[in-house]
């Protein structure tokens, strides 16, 4: 049986102790994804062009 179910920020692993640097996280896509790895225990880094 194939699994056609769309990943989504459910599916993401622990991430303690790891950082992520997002970059775009100030808007559009790049803002919808940023609270993904911080939900999982990541530091996020947010690089963005304009605060």
């Amino acid at each position: 049986m194939v699994n056609t179910r769309k990943p989504n920020a459910v599916d993401i692993p622990d991430q303690t102790g790891r950082t992520a640097v997002l970059t775009g996280a100030n808007s559009g896509f790049g803002l919808a994804v940023t609270a993904a790895p911080a939900q999982a225990g990541a530091h996020a880094v947010l690089a963005v062009r304009d605060a």
